[in-house]
């Protein structure tokens, strides 16, 4: 047979897969199919291995074929992600100083002994002992909620509270007044406390401005009202000025309280409106011990203060007074109503109670701390003009029926916890 013609870059194929494994590195059946697809060139072969994706192109020198490496598993690692939002950050943070500067520009508005200058800014004399002393006597109550309105709200719709809203401007001698008599008398401490959350602004702070503007109170201030959490209505509103001495306040807030309980649903304006204020008869048998009126029933509210000395402390709520359901007419003849006891000498360590009578008006007693619960009932009895069987005295907060306590009607009342 005639041979062909023999081009210098044709070679066997042993010998090109050869060199084209030494060239390039990749296995000798990839080196083959290379060859087979550059026809047999040896040359085009290695410029397609270089030119193209081949899988082990890049083994330079590893020689020999093999199975291809497969890398580790990446190990499992807990990471936290960092928030690449620092400007949200930095807008809280300008907002919680803005908050704390009108807090401390309210402050010292609000300054009974403060400097007259436009500024408002102390001056050696103004931090003075006895300046800081004024000051401290007319300064906002502890009790008073340094959060922001919303978080007041959110916070007393959670807990079942009020929102005891108080607006002053500083300019006005009952604004401190109610400071300094009112917020701090132990009686409203303690009806506040268990009932509502205090908010105390003045009508020159950003949100005393904005409140001022929503309730459209500006105009008759100091302002007080209650706020219920749930709907942001404006239940009960008074003019600050009728608040100036503690014991009405105690009446107004306690008449308050005994309509709407803390917790409850607030009735409607117009319920509202048409709700009456006195007191309501309250149904109980006639015997000593018996038990105590429905919940529901507004039970004539009583006050006892601290023993009294050498000063009268303010009263704070204690029992509560109501007249019980009239004996059958198959009973025993009525009770008699009993004669009011004596008062002790002044001087004398005595027990200061405040009955709220059914009718609604309110009187106050002293007692000696070691009679019992038997002559607060006879008290009661010829005040209200009501035998003592057809009374019940409870206390208003907490509430507790006082037949219920141990001991009976023979407890001193040292003991049963009407003192304060």
């Amino acid at each position: 047979a005639a041979a062909g013609p023999w081009t210098p870059h044709r070679m066997s194929d042993d010998k090109a897969v050869a060199e084209l494994v030494a060239l390039t590195g990749v296995p000798p059946h990839e080196a083959k199919a290379y060859l087979e697809m550059a026809g047999g060139d040896l040359q085009r072969a290695a410029n397609l291995v270089m030119d193209g994706d081949a899988p082990l192109a890049g083994r330079a020198g590893g020689g020999g074929a093999g199975e291809e490496e497969v890398r580790a598993p990446i190990p499992a690692f807990d990471d936290q992600i960092i928030t690449s939002a620092p400007e949200a950050k930095r807008r809280k943070v300008q907002v919680q100083a803005a908050i704390e500067e009108d807090t401390a520009a309210m402050s010292r508005r609000m300054a009974f002994d403060r400097p007259d200058t436009a500024s408002g800014s102390y001056n050696a004399n103004s931090t003075a002992v006895g300046s800081r002393a004024i000051n401290a006597l007319f300064a906002a109550p502890p009790y008073n909620e340094g959060a922001p309105y919303h978080e007041v709200i959110k916070r007393a719709a959670a807990e079942g509270k009020w929102v005891l809203v108080n607006i002053q401007q500083a300019e006005l001698f009952a604004s401190h007044a109610l400071n300094r008599d009112v917020w701090r008398d132990e009686t409203i401490e303690e009806l506040v406390a268990g009932s509502c959350l205090f908010w105390q602004r003045d009508n020159q702070s950003a949100e005393g401005q904005q409140f001022c503007q929503v309730h459209k109170c500006g105009d008759s201030l100091p302002h007080i009202c209650m706020i219920d959490p749930r709907t942001g209505r404006n239940v009960k509103a008074w003019s600050g000025q009728k608040w100036v001495k503690p014991h009405e306040a105690a009446e107004y807030l306690m008449a308050f309280l005994d309509r709407y309980p803390a917790g409850g649903p607030a009735p409607p304006p117009a319920a509202a409106a048409r709700a009456s204020g006195g007191a309501a008869a309250t149904a109980a048998p006639a015997e000593a011990g018996a038990s105590s009126p429905p919940a529901a029933a507004p039970a004539a509210a009583a006050q006892a203060a601290a023993p009294a000395a050498a000063e009268a402390p303010a009263a704070s709520p204690a029992p509560a007074a109501a007249p019980a359901a009239p004996a059958a007419a198959e009973e025993e003849p009525a009770e008699p109503v009993c004669a009011l006891p004596d008062e002790p000498p002044e001087g004398a360590a005595a027990l200061r109670v405040s009955l709220r009578l059914p009718s609604g008006q309110r009187v106050a007693r002293r007692l000696r701390p070691e009679d019992t619960l038997e002559v607060l009932f006879a008290a009661a009895s010829a005040l209200a003009k009501q035998p003592p069987g057809r009374l019940e005295l409870s206390t208003q907060f907490p509430r507790r029926v006082l037949r219920d306590l141990e001991g009976g009607m023979q407890a001193p009342l040292s003991g049963a916890q009407v003192a304060g």
